[in-house]
């Protein structure tokens, strides 16, 4: 409240208190001056031993959110890009580039969707939600969605787990009804991903969209005239049966109706002419245990 240089000292001092909740005070109240002067005494903070604790650079970056300003923001990306950054900190600075909510900070957040790999990559993903949201015009959410479609087929499993699960945030919501139909194809590729966790999380996810009826598509397929669709639904057929009669994971809640129908099915696709039918059908029958 007061205002003038008489606080800075003070405050600057205070930073370096043995009790933390005094440094915390300080760096509260420099949130509330702002400035220059503000901003430089946290960055200055961020470099001392006293706020090398995890808890203690989270107060000092939401401090430095606080104040805003493109300053703050570029500061913000030139430690997340910085190689000496931890994860912790990077981790803190991504969470807080999607609270800042800007379209510069929602483009940071799809740049490293699009340009970044590894955890790094994962972390911004988990943050779609959070642009999606702020966004505010039909173009910038298709542009996300784009985005997560084409990091779907991310070498790494769990970057795949991490699009799913921010589809799902998408597609069970009504207000984004009209951006379901071009996640449907990805989802129903990815119910059929060779690692277990990630088809989980699609079939679940189709399953909360459709409900036990989707798997009636599936079924069907399983019989298609063209070798390659019938594969496709009987490996995913295959899948949320395992996940049913073998693992007791009921994740679609399928009727003993559906199940026998699908089992009828399977046997029928084993005795198929085509090699790339029959032997697949083989081996899911097998999987079952049956």
């Amino acid at each position: 409240k007061i205002g003038t240089e008489r606080v800075f000292h003070p405050i600057t001092l205070a930073l370096k208190d043995p009790f933390p909740c005094v440094r915390i005070a300080a760096v509260s109240s420099l949130s509330r001056i702002g400035g220059e002067w503000a901003i430089d005494t946290l960055l200055t903070a961020l470099r001392d031993p006293y706020w090398q604790g995890r808890k203690s650079n989270k107060y000092v970056y939401n401090a430095l959110i606080k104040i805003g300003g493109v300053r703050v923001e570029e500061e913000l990306l030139n430690a997340l890009y910085n190689p000496s950054t931890n994860r912790f900190v990077r981790r803190t600075i991504i969470s807080l580039f999607a609270k800042i909510g800007t379209k510069k900070s929602n483009d940071i957040l799809i740049s490293l969707i699009e340009n970044s790999s590894g955890w790094l990559k994962v972390m911004a993903i988990n943050k779609s939600y959070q642009i999606v949201e702020q966004a505010n015009n039909h173009d910038y959410i298709s542009r996300i969605i784009d985005h997560l479609i084409i990091a779907l087929g991310d070498a790494q499993s769990q970057v795949r787990i991490s699009v799913i699960s921010q589809m799902r945030f998408i597609v069970v919501r009504p207000q984004y009804v009209d951006y379901l139909e071009p996640l449907i194809s990805p989802l129903v590729i990815a119910a059929g991903d060779k690692n277990k966790h990630v088809s989980r999380a699609a079939i679940t996810t189709l399953s909360d969209i459709y409900g036990a009826s989707f798997f009636d598509v599936y079924i069907e397929t399983l019989t298609n005239s063209v070798p390659s669709v019938a594969k496709q639904g009987i490996e995913i057929t295959g899948k949320i049966l395992y996940f049913q009669i073998i693992r007791k994971l009921p994740i679609v809640n399928l009727t003993n109706d559906q199940i026998n129908l699908a089992i009828t099915r399977l046997k029928i696709a084993s005795t198929n002419s085509e090699l790339l039918v029959s032997q697949t059908a083989k081996e899911i029958l097998t999987q079952l245990q049956i």
